[in-house]
């Protein structure tokens, strides 16, 4: 075909009709002499040859008069290409193998929506990509109903999942920040409903897999971004910043909740040392309070930034913030959490140890200096003290619970009475001590 296009020395827009046409005739062939892997080929040789083809025009040569042609005839072959499959799967004799349908339907959407993306991005700007993400969503469920409504012999799964990829890709286009944690977290809840209703199992450990990319990445987050924003002495966090951390977080949370609520009504029919359901459960009941104690610091140090404007009071903002965290969950005791109620109690301890050993005395010292030179305001000495009584409090309702948690470990309580006497000697001889010396 193209030696014939090239000898009469066609036009571009001879040369694509006539690789339809050539398309046609290959799938009616493959059909005839009961050969799918023709179609395989077919598909393989096409996106090859137009792939370099329109890489020369528009990525190397940038000719821009080829875009309306290359837009046309781009969703012309995915259009064709979509229907071939189904086409060439129906087939009462001999069916195109499954394998061979997910192959094609992946690479034909994963060869359109890629030199779409890179033409839109290069010509155009990356705003335009939601819209191309929509409509392309809107086309394979029109062509998934389609499917369902007259084509019942059709293997669906790979319509089905394409469907879910392209509606988890256009919220996080859309909103052009935290591409890939909204984009793991919309996929990770389509799976799961759709595992759901289908009772497909494989979407179920995809889903997990997207939940656990979701959770790294804002813990990366933290560990590059939100945490060393804290902590730097010289700069406070900007406003896109701390805006996208607590947009992190809502998301993560909200995530981490709707999977423990989808996963506990989903039917798990794989083995247990594939897929143990109540050993992920359990996971995901931990990083909901690991995400939510890291949101409510978040929030409330920056909460104290925007007031003080300085980081001096980041960390009594986390451990006010941690005590509340902590205190709801042992005073309130929620059932969900009921199997991590002795790792709460130690952690709330440990916790309580850190503020003398970390914040109070560099807060005492801080107070000191402010009052010696006359620049005492209210606003450090109240954080001060909301987060000594917090702290004070959270210590009388752990150390008591783990008393009775442990009534026959004598070294145990012996121990938590010590801390406790230690601990409050040290908080009222500091307090006194500061205050002497300031004055």
């Amino acid at each position: 075909m193209l030696l014939f296009v090239t000898y009469f020395g066609l036009h571009l827009n001879y040369l694509l009709p006539l690789s339809v046409a050539f398309t046609l005739c290959i799938t009616w062939l493959a059909k005839k002499i009961r050969r799918s892997f023709l179609n395989l080929v077919n598909f393989l040789l096409t996106i090859g040859f137009f792939g370099l083809f329109w890489l020369r025009k528009l990525g190397v040569n940038s000719q821009s008069q080829y875009l309306l042609q290359f837009f046309i005839y781009g969703a012309l072959f995915y259009i064709l290409f979509y229907g071939l499959v189904i086409y060439s799967s129906i087939s009462k004799e001999k069916p195109m193998p499954k394998w061979m349908q997910m192959v094609m339907g992946f690479s034909n959407l994963l060869f359109y929506a890629g030199t779409t993306a890179f033409v839109i991005v290069k010509y155009y700007s990356f705003e335009y990509l939601w819209a191309f993400s929509l409509c392309l969503l809107l086309f394979n469920i029109l062509g998934l109903y389609l499917s369902v409504k007259y084509f019942s012999a059709v293997w669906k799964l790979p319509l089905h999942i394409i469907t879910i990829l392209l509606a988890a890709l256009v919220l996080p286009l859309l909103l052009n920040q935290n591409t890939l944690l909204i984009f793991t977290a919309g996929l990770s809840l389509l799976l799961l409903l759709y595992s759901r209703y289908s009772k497909n199992q494989p979407s179920v450990i995809i889903s997990m897999i997207a939940m656990g990319v979701m959770t790294l990445d804002f813990f990366f987050h933290w560990i590059v971004k939100y945490l060393p924003a804290l902590i730097s002495g010289s700069t406070l966090p900007s406003a896109s910043l701390v805006w996208h951390g607590i947009i992190s977080s809502i998301v993560v949370i909200a995530t981490l909740i709707l999977n423990h609520l989808f996963l506990k009504n989903i039917e798990i029919s794989l083995p247990k040392n594939i897929f143990n359901k109540t050993r992920y459960i359990r996971l995901i009941k931990g990083l909901i309070l690991f995400s939510v104690f890291l949101a409510c610091g978040w929030i409330i140090s920056n909460l104290l930034i925007i007031l003080s404007n300085s980081n001096q009071l980041v960390a009594p903002g986390w451990f006010i913030s941690g005590s509340i965290f902590f205190i709801m969950l042992i005073v309130l005791k929620p059932s969900e959490f009921s199997s991590f109620k002795k790792p709460i109690l130690f952690l709330a301890l440990a916790f309580t140890l850190l503020y003398p050993l970390l914040v109070h005395l560099t807060m005492r010292l801080n107070l000191e200096n402010l009052i010696s030179v006359g620049l005492i305001s209210v606003k450090p000495v109240l954080i001060h003290y909301v987060a000594l009584a917090l702290l004070i409090f959270l210590a009388s309702v752990t150390i008591p619970r783990i008393y009775r948690l442990y009534a026959m470990n004598m070294i145990l309580r012996r121990g938590l009475q010590l801390f406790g006497i230690i601990f409050l000697i040290f908080i009222i001889v500091s307090e006194y001590d500061g205050y002497s010396g300031a004055y």
